[in-house]
Order: structure tokens, then sequence, then C-alpha cells
């Protein structure tokens, strides 16, 4: 049960960045427009607004609403490196909650977890679910210990019935060197 739960959060993890590597992919592509457009609209409704007379308006509007769209569309070509920032940090933080999980059940392997830290750093190649991956990884690695402690210990029927030579010779002491002496 404790295999589920982890493979559970490190799917939440996973799916998590995958969803924003999608919105950022796709704000990427329409956020200099859609920037452009709403602070243009913002800023000249905003400058339209507090001018006194109509034709003040119209044009303090027209100046605000260039340098709004100026403004919004600067901003927001910044979604991927925003995105890689945010996704930088879930990586950090509940990657860091989901190894420490794995360290507290025993389950911690250094050259599968440094793998998924590295492959989880690479922006892009993040979206691949290694959190995943890495859980399934290192609970295929406990399991095959603990099998691998179980069959070492359990003692099989073979060696039970192999015969003994360690008591070879070892008679009794009034047998008087008859194997199998009748007791009269």
């Amino acid at each position: 049960m404790r295999g589920f739960a982890l493979i559970l959060f490190a799917l939440c993890i996973d799916g998590l960045q995958a969803a924003m590597a999608g919105v950022f992919f796709v704000l990427q592509f329409i956020t200099p427009v859609g920037g452009g457009i709403t602070g243009a609209f913002a800023a000249g409704w905003y400058c339209f607004k507090a001018s006194t007379g109509i034709i003040a308006g119209i044009s303090n509007g027209i100046a605000c609403g260039t340098a709004g769209g100026i403004v919004g569309a600067g901003v927001s070509a910044f979604a991927v490196p925003i995105g890689v920032g945010v996704d930088i940090a879930i990586s950090i933080t509940l990657g860091g909650i989901l190894v420490m999980a794995l360290a507290w059940m025993g389950m911690f392997y250094p050259g599968t977890v440094l793998g998924a830290f590295l492959g989880e750093s690479i922006p892009f190649l993040d979206v691949l679910p290694g959190w995943t991956l890495m859980v399934w990884r290192c609970l295929s690695k406990k399991k095959a210990e603990e099998k691998a402690a179980k069959t070492k210990e359990a003692p099989t029927a073979v060696s039970f019935s192999a015969p003994s030579q360690a008591f070879d010779g070892i008679r009794a002491a009034n047998d008087n060197q008859q194997p199998y002496a009748q007791a009269a």
C-alpha cells in the first residue's frame, strides 16, 4: 500500500508539471498579442476615464493604450522563463518531499534519485514522468532486496532432507560394536 501512495504522489507531481508546461507553452504564443491588446485596452480605458474632456480623453487613451500594449506584450513574453522557474520550484519542493518520503521508508537509492533530479532539472525534459519512474524503480529495487533477503533466510526442504555427514561414525556407548543389536 505504501507503494501506491508514493506512485500516486509522483503522478500528481508529474501531472502538475505537464499541465503547467502546456499552459506556459500556449501562453508563450498567445500572450504577446493578447498581452498587448489587454494592456492597450486597460491603459486606454483608464486614461480615457481620467481625462476631463472627450478630445483629451481620446488622445490620452491612444497614448496610454500604446504604452500599455508595449508593456503588456513585453511582460507576457516572459511566460516561458516564468514557467521554467515555477517548474523548478515544484521539482525542488514537491520532489524533495517525495525523496524524503522514500528515504523515510527505506527506499532511497542515490543513483536512481540523482538521475531523476537531473532529468527533472532540465527544462522541457521534465514533462516526462521522471518522478513516477523514480518511485517505480525504487519500489522494484526494494522488493527485489526484500525477496533476496527472504530467500536467503528461509530454510528449504532440500536442506532438511540432505544427509548430514557431521555425525557419521558416532554410536551409542553400550552397543558393543553391533550396529543393530536387539535388546534382550
